[in-house]
């Protein structure tokens, strides 16, 4: 149960820019309740390479093991991946195996930040004998592949499976989740991050870059006057880049030299994780949105001091909404926090 795993309290530090009018978007974030990693293994199993196993005709854990209201199975969804079990059978997983996947686990964001820590944490609490479950078309994401080879992970100790198939399991663990997503084990995230940039080569260097992470060519989330607010950005020293052309090596590299990052509310935000304590994130966010608080979450879990700008939307759905940024309150924050650091 997990009222019984032990659990620490994480404390958040509240914006540095933060307004009276906006504190009841992150008040109720100050402090979270976060469960410490354990490491769970079952015998004689079905596992339902979405994420499921099901022993003695019952599951015996789910994807999601921190309970959340938006990701509750039906009695009839339980019913369908038993049928799975016995229907689906693809074959037997004979080698010791684990996984770390759930059904979103292959987004940039939550592979770094969900899945990723689980495989850190299993490292850390069992040796590497097991052999790690992945479905196949995670080939495909070349961030997936490259960090599982830093962490030294590759066709030799990665077992491959057809997704949504059902498989025979001698020997299967798993490290459950020890927060909801959006939140995190600021040890786990600091310790698993020191590794990766280790193992990429990365160096410790003044942090002085000044990034824009821009979404133009992304199919949802963009900024609508993002050409004015680039001419704003560069008059003020920022580099315009585009994740999406830098390899997952590149990008641990290149924002290990940040020292002011800013974006749109999107997984760019992510590579917070790779910056130097101490430095800075500028977050444009959707106005009035209290609930799409991950980002500011993890700023503080990785020591980050944190800065955000409120705007208005097409879309009041944080994640589909395109923002139209205040040209001249953008660069009053930039002005009075930027320029001074």
């Amino acid at each position: 149960m997990e009222n019984c795993r032990a659990f620490h309290i994480e404390y958040r530090q509240e914006p540095i820019n933060i307004i009276e009018k906006d504190k009841l978007l992150f008040k109720h974030e100050y402090e979270y309740k976060c469960y410490e990693p354990i490491l769970k293994i079952y015998k004689n199993t079905y596992f339902n390479s979405e994420g499921f196993i099901y022993q003695f005709f019952r599951p015996v854990i789910e994807p999601f093991s921190i309970k959340n209201k938006s990701h509750k199975k039906s009695n009839l969804d339980t019913i369908k991946n038993i049928f799975k079990c016995y229907l689906l059978k693809q074959g037997d997983l004979n080698d010791p195996c684990f996984f770390i996947h759930d059904v979103w686990f292959e987004g940039y964001f939550h592979w770094n930040l969900d899945a990723l820590p689980r495989l850190y944490c299993f490292l850390q609490l069992q040796s590497t004998k097991y052999k790690l479950i992945l479905p196949k078309y995670s080939q495909q994401f070349s961030y997936i592949t490259e960090s599982l080879a830093l962490l030294g992970f590759n066709n030799n100790n990665c077992i491959y499976v057809d997704y949504s198939r059902v498989y025979y399991a001698k020997e299967i663990a798993t490290c459950p989740p020890f927060t909801h997503t959006g939140n995190y084990h600021s040890e786990v995230i600091r310790s698993m991050t020191k590794q990766l940039k280790t193992n990429a080569g990365v160096s410790s260097q003044p942090a002085n870059r000044l990034i824009y992470v821009s979404r133009k060519n992304a199919k949802k989330r963009k900024i609508i006057n993002e050409e004015e607010i680039s001419g704003i950005l560069q008059r003020l020293g920022f580099e315009i880049i585009e994740t999406d052309n830098l390899s997952y090596v590149e990008q641990i590299q290149l924002f290990n030299s940040v020292k002011w990052l800013v974006s749109i509310h999107g997984a760019g935000l992510s590579n917070m994780i790779f910056m130097n304590k101490g430095c800075h994130v500028l977050e444009l966010r959707n106005k009035d949105d209290k609930t799409n608080n991950c980002y500011f979450s993890l700023a503080s879990a990785v020591g980050l001091h944190y800065y955000y700008l409120e705007n208005n939307t097409d879309n009041s759905n944080t994640n589909v909404g395109n923002l139209f940024i205040d040209p001249q309150k953008f660069e009053e924050v930039l002005q009075k926090y930027v320029v001074i650091t």
